[in-house]
């Protein structure tokens, strides 16, 4: 399961969504928003031989991940001058989607490339 790399990167999106839910558990949007990311990151990891469906699932990541940034910036805009937002630092929290989003386009970068291994070593048999 974690031979691959995509299942690394799926991996770090994971934990961004389990770190992210735990920072933010009084938000109910975020917190739902990321425990979904979370269980579509495991369920991503564990269809490894379904690489299509793999890749479906890293879109719905990549959407969840850029709905949470957004939900996020609208949370947090009216507080933009100050530097602490509910006892710590709002800029690393809101930047943790983006870094997520990030690492589930990787994933799908790499699925996307075993893909086409696999279609590729198909038409030489």
């Amino acid at each position: 399961m974690i031979q691959r790399i995509q299942s690394v990167w799926l991996l770090v999106v994971f934990l961004i969504a389990i770190g992210m839910a735990h920072l933010f558990q009084h938000d109910n949007i975020v917190l739902f928003i990321n425990a979904v990311t979370a269980a579509l990151a495991v369920v991503a990891m564990l269809r490894y031989k379904d690489r299509q469906r793999q890749i479906k699932f890293c879109y719905a990541i990549m959407l969840l991940e850029a709905a949470a940034a957004g939900v996020l910036f609208l949370t947090t805009a009216n507080n933009l001058t100050d530097e602490f937002v509910n006892g710590y630092r709002w800029i690393l929290p809101a930047l943790a989607p983006i870094v997520g989003l990030i690492f589930a386009l990787l994933a799908m970068l790499a699925i996307k490339k075993d893909e086409k291994l696999v279609r590729s070593l198909d038409r030489l048999r």
